[in-house]
């Protein structure tokens, strides 16, 4: 009696963990839904020409923002450069724009 006690007891702990795993993802969607958009969060969001100007205002780059374009599914963005730019500032830009 006590064996099958033991695994009633297993069996139904590992039942509510596997619950609670699935739910999980589906609490996640519903309360990103229900927050404004977040741009210094890490989640991807779709980039258009109404929110380009919102994202482009919150990035940290040093050197100045010449010429952005998007078309289609490419975003150009031409960045001023002075002839005396210090190259750790360019490379910290360029990373900080792919992130």
């Amino acid at each position: 009696m006590n064996g099958s006690m033991r695994l009633m007891m297993t069996a139904g702990i590992s039942i509510v963990v596997a619950i609670c795993l699935s739910v999980l993802p589906n609490v996640d969607r519903s309360v990103s839904l229900n927050t404004a958009d977040n741009w210094s969060s890490n989640r991807a969001a779709q980039l258009t020409d109404h929110n380009l100007v919102d994202l482009l205002v919150q990035v940290p780059l040093q050197l100045r923002i010449r010429k952005v374009e998007l078309s289609n599914s490419r975003l150009s963005l031409d960045l001023s450069l002075l002839k005396n730019a210090d190259t750790t500032a360019v490379y910290r830009d360029l990373y900080t724009i792919a992130q």
